[in-house]
């Protein structure tokens, strides 16, 4: 069952539309850590930071689940991300800092966050 399960997720870059999903799950993760009065960040900071600032202030991957698997309202769900943001070490130089992987408890024993975090992988090697 955790492959059919697996199989339903796609990994991908944010794109400005996937901040009021992003801010939920942050929100969540918030909750998680028993910390949900923390978050002072609000949906329209994530997307001017992320989508207006240059460079990016943050980039993030998500897990989207398929458009079969949508919810009821037709909207697509991201069951996690993984947030990160690039900078440059005077020593060995580009650099990336994952700052942020959350993934719904649903989904966490079906590899969701491995492969969320093998795509900030991928990134450094670019």
């Amino acid at each position: 069952m955790a492959n059919v399960m697996a199989e339903n997720i796609v990994i991908r870059p944010a794109v400005r539309t996937d901040c009021a999903e992003i801010f939920r799950l942050i929100k969540e993760l918030a909750e998680f850590e028993k910390m949900p009065n923390k978050v002072k960040i609000t949906q329209e900071t994530l997307e001017k930071d992320g989508f207006e600032s240059t460079p990016p202030m943050w980039k993030a991957f998500v897990a989207e689940v398929k458009e079969q698997d949508e919810t009821k309202d037709g909207k697509r769900h991201l069951v996690g991300y993984a947030l990160y943001f690039e900078f440059y070490s005077l020593i060995r130089g580009r650099a990336l800092w994952l700052r942020d992987l959350y993934v719904e408890e649903i989904w966490r024993q079906h590899k969701v966050g491995q492969s969320l975090i093998r795509s900030v992988v991928k990134m450094t090697c670019l």
